[in-house]
């Protein structure tokens, strides 16, 4: 839209034209209906209101939409221009080939540009103004952030798993093999490594594979933790019955020639210019070999974006005959981008399987198991070096002399060296990521072990033995059933299943958590010192019904609230529950913050059942981990748990080891415990004790078993301390920061939302049916948002909202499409010489592409901003966004009507200064961008060359020099757009121009 300046010369009004007025911009469009020599007559339609006004210099502005506009109709019907037509002094828009004379145009069309809009004193205050500029800036470093599609997720962070996805991320096609040891949160790190693909738009076709008996957890976990949403595929999927059904409803729709199979998408109509949605697959790996291998063949035609395969254990690989699981999941690996590959087992529990799983990551890098080992042995010395240069930050004798001999033939780990021994410290980690891009596993592989990973909790557990009534110990025996599997729970309210030992514990644990009586003091007795803080209790069953019939045995018995936990989102609890129980069924992707101890409350009758438990509690705590097992004496269950406490946990053995004693053991075992009678038998004392040994010490064989295959070198880089902690840090101090939270709130309150909040950093919002504004995100019902990762663990029924989350980016820029904000006017009151300023926020954005996600990350849309004087001269450096928003106060409009005429003689003018300025600007961030995205991709290309030469490897060098070739020529002519205009008025309280 471009608002001329005032008409000064007779003559120039016509029947038909749209002027504002200049004095009274709250009239609407006018519309001349009559002129005469030296006057014409204006009508406001939308205010029913007619003026008059001499035709020499009238407050008026001739009101000309420009190409690109949209308007509207008098009937209603929206239209972008396309072209215009004068016709005696009359404009015609065109648009799809028809005309609208601008008589015909809407009385309530409103100025949006920021130049019009300033011109005829459309102007806010400056908070919203300012509430704009943060708006712009915050979209520009949420693009550029360092932890860009990592922030979202309900989780404990833990810097081993931000360091996988961090690593993970420096290349475009990410293929891994992430063998952490059992319970260090495998599935969290694949999650954030999808999630960060899935940001910068590597991630649209998924396939999720895992077996049976993990898929459920597996799928639960990742849609509590990130809200990943995957259509599970089954048997039924496949039956050629039930798929000659269901596409002939779809075809009935659709002229398009249904999905020849189950992994197939549905064709995009042609004329469809809506992204195409995301294509989330998951099946179990056991269905994934059915139909003789036909199913395994239908994935494989699909090129996958990622593939995930959690339990990858399974995957039993040889030269000869790898087993079926593997044969099915080899050729689909083959056929998708990235690859995630989840395994508890590392080298050292089986060699030849784990290089099986390498095999999948590049079939010609890890060809064959003599390749992998000769190639290992040449790596020795910069294996030795790496793990010289992790124990130290300065450079001493030692490594110096192991780099020496790595130098050869490679001048830029010399010149690193060199600056290193100069004492620049930081060089050591450029060093290190140099050493590791030549090294096949060290890059691709992760194996991180409790013993490497700090920030983990420290276990303590203590058996409680408690009283009790004479015929709990008989039905404890009744109730002894170790379980070889678990079946999963059914869904909805579960049927209370009570147990013999819960008067027992309730007993007990109601009197350790609620307070003690008040002490009876004697008169002239000093008051008591204030009693020590009660315990919050995290109560851990074996199932969902366990779970139930716990809180019936505690309601009513504890001061404070009782939480039963199931497989409903948890919500409002109104004050902070004192106890929260949970079981085994509903505790994948469940975070419990704020807990003092966890009280077992079932006893495990396997390790398994233990360290799923305990699992969940490692990704609760951060300080030490206090477990309380409540036992009965002479019973099967207190047997069992002394046999886990004394003769497993008692060790350090790695889970491996201890999975194995487990194996051997677990029957003899569970045989003694059933053969305990009314009576106390020192017998079995014995027989105990003897197992106890016998275990302690299968576990110390297959500890030293498991050290003769461990990968030392691995285990040491897969977590290195300056990287995985700096990731921790940027985390928890956005976690930590409340600037979204303020942000958010104005934001929506701005574009018609009620904003009430509820608890610390969880808000409630809801349409406020009294706003003109429509945000379609939000519905009638309302929602619940939660600012911090630890409320949003305890809150799982309300959005966690970071930076990163869709939903944030879609309020600022629906904020953005409207004008709210994009002008203002200021004064900045002092005894100077008087100063007229003009702010300039102007948008640079790189022409769109089929590239556009890979821009975005070296120059999303960027704010330039210019500050010029009424002299020309550039201003921005003294006038910075910090210093005039301390200094000025809001300007009364009326200012700039009352001076429009000096205004609409200076404003022009410094406006083609100001986009000269800019334009310069923009054309010096660009250059920076490109240059930034050449020397990025141009060294990840560099990098892949120092790796073994692959087919794969060959057409990722190929793709990246592609996407340079095409995206270099976008950053040298970005689209330049002023966004927002400040006016400025610096010098003494009330004096004009």
């Amino acid at each position: 839209m471009t608002a001329g300046q005032p008409k000064t010369v007779p003559g120039r009004f016509v029947t038909g034209q749209r002027w504002l007025s200049q004095t009274e911009p709250e009239l609407g469009l006018g519309l001349v209906i009559n002129t005469e020599s030296d006057r014409v007559t204006i009508h406001f339609p939308s205010t029913e209101t007619t003026r008059v006004y001499t035709v020499e210099n009238p407050p008026l502005t001739r009101v000309k939409f420009s190409v690109g506009d949209v308007l509207k109709t008098q009937d209603g019907k929206n239209f972008t221009v396309e072209g215009l037509e004068d016709h005696a002094g009359t404009v015609t828009y065109i648009s799809r080939g028809k005309k609208i004379e601008e008589s015909r145009l809407s009385d309530s069309l409103t100025f949006s540009k920021p130049y019009d809009r300033l011109l005829n004193a459309q102007v806010e205050e400056k908070q919203v103004y300012n509430l704009r500029h943060r708006a712009l800036y915050r979209r520009f470093k949420t693009f550029r952030a360092p932890l860009r599609g990592l922030l979202n997720g309900r989780f404990t962070p833990r810097n081993h798993q931000l360091n996988v996805a961090v690593q993970a991320s420096r290349f475009q096609n990410t293929r891994l093999l992430i063998a952490d040891e059992q319970g260090l949160g495998k599935t969290v790190s694949a999650g954030l490594v999808l999630q960060r693909l899935h940001t910068f738009g590597n991630a649209r076709r998924v396939l999720l594979v895992a077996p049976d008996a993990q898929l459920a957890s597996t799928l639960t976990e990742l849609e509590r933790r990130f809200s990943f949403s995957f259509h599970l595929l089954t048997e039924e999927d496949f039956d050629p019955k039930a798929a000659k059904k269901a596409p002939a409803k779809k075809a009935a729709k659709s002229s398009k020639a249904p999905p020849p199979h189950p992994f197939a998408e549905q064709e995009a109509s042609e004329d469809s210019e809506e992204e195409r949605p995301d294509f989330w697959i998951a099946i179990s790996l056991e269905s994934l070999q059915g139909h003789r291998g036909k199913t395994a063949r239908d994935a494989a035609e699909i090129p996958w974006d990622v593939l995930i395969v959690a339990g990858a254990d399974d995957l039993h690989w040889s030269e000869e005959t790898p087993n079926a699981a593997y044969t099915a999941v080899e050729p689909v690996a083959a056929s998708s981008a990235s690859l995630l590959l989840l395994s508890n087992s590392g080298p050292e529990a089986d060699t030849r399987h784990h290089f099986g799983r390498l095999h999948l990551l590049d079939p010609e890098a890890f060809s064959s198991p003599r390749k992998y080992s000769t190639h290992r042995k040449e790596l020795e010395p910069l294996e030795t070096a790496v793990t010289k240069l992790l124990s130290i930050t300065a450079c001493d004798r030692e490594a110096d002399t192991l780099l020496k001999p790595l130098q050869q033939g490679d001048p830029r780990l010399k010149e690193m060296h060199k600056l290193w021994k100069e004492g620049r410290e930081e060089v050591r980690d450029q060093i290190i990521d140099h050493l590791l891009d030549a090294h096949e596993a060290g890059r691709f592989v992760f194996r991180n072990t409790r013993a490497h990973v700090s920030g983990l909790p420290a276990r303590h557990l203590e058996l409680i033995p408690l009283e009790h009534k004479p015929d709990v110990r008989d039905a404890l025996k009744e109730e002894f059933k170790p379980r070889a599997t678990r079946e999963p729970a059914a869904k909805g309210k579960p049927k209370a299943e009570p147990s013999a030992v819960d008067p027992a514990v309730t007993t007990w644990l109601t009197a350790m958590v609620n307070p003690p009586p008040p002490p009876v003091l004697a008169p002239g007795d000093p008051p008591p010192p204030p009693p020590p803080p009660l315990p919050r209790v995290l109560v851990l069953t074996a199932s969902r019904a366990r779970a139930a019939a716990v809180e019936k045995s505690l309601r009513n018995k504890v001061d404070g609230t009782v939480e039963l936990v199931t497989d409903a989102p948890r919500g409002d609890q109104g004050v902070a529950p004192r106890i929260i129980i949970c079981g085994d069924d509903d505790l994948p992707g469940r975070t419990f913050p704020g807990m003092d101890l966890v009280v077992l409350w079932d006893t495990p009758l396997s390790l398994d059942d233990f360290h799923r438990r305990l699992f969940a509690c490692d990704n609760s705590f951060n300080g030490n981990l206090k477990v309380l097992l409540p036992t009965i004496a002479d019973t099967p269950q207190e047997l069992t748990a002394r046999w886990l406490h004394e003769g497993l946990l008692a060790t350090s053995g790695a889970p491996a080891a201890l999975a194995d004693a487990h194996a051997e053991f677990a029957k003899p075992v569970h045989d003694v415990a059933k053969r305990i009678g009314a009576k106390h038998n020192p017998k079995l004392d014995d027989e105990l004790k003897a197992l106890v040994k016998k275990t302690t010490a299968a576990v110390e064989t297959a500890q030293r078993r498991l050290d003769k295959h461990r990968d030392v070198f691995l285990e040491a880089v897969s977590c290195r301390a300056s990287s995985a902690d700096q990731a921790l840090s940027r985390m928890v101090s956005s976690d930590d920061d409340d600037s979204l939270d303020l942000f958010m709130n104005r934001t929506l309150e701005t574009l018609g939302i009620l904003v009430e909040t509820k608890a610390p950093r969880i808000v409630f919002i809801k349409p406020n049916p009294e706003s003109p504004f429509h945000f379609e995100l939000v519905p009638k019902e309302g929602m619940s948002f939660a600012y911090h990762r630890a409320a949003a663990c305890t809150r799982e029924d309300a959005h966690f909202l970071t930076w990163d989350h869709p939903f944030v980016a879609q309020a600022i820029d629906r904020l953005l499409v409207t004008a709210i904000g994009n002008t203002a006017y200021v004064v900045w009151e002092d005894e100077r010489a008087q100063i007229v300023l003009i702010e300039g926020i102007y948008l640079a954005t790189p022409r769109s592409s089929a590239h556009d996600h890979l821009v975005a990350r070296y120059m999303p849309p960027t704010p330039v901003r210019v500050v010029i004087s009424h002299e020309f001269e550039d201003m921005s450096s003294e006038y910075t966004s910090e210093v005039v928003n301390k200094m000025v106060r809001n300007g009364r409009r009326e200012w700039i009507r009352n001076n429009a005429r000096p205004l609409h003689n200076i404003l022009p003018g410094m406006m083609r200064n100001l986009n000269q300025r800019a334009e310069h600007r923009m054309r010096e961030l660009a250059g920076k961008a490109a240059l930034q995205m050449e020397t990025i991709l141009s060294a990840d290309i560099a990098r892949l060359k120092r790796l073994a030469e692959t087919k794969r490897r060959k057409a990722e060098i190929k793709r990246i020099e592609e996407q340079i070739a095409a995206t270099r020529p976008l950053f040298s002519a970005p689209m330049l757009v002023c966004d927002q205009l400040r006016l400025l008025r610096r010098g003494p309280s009330g004096k004009g121009i």
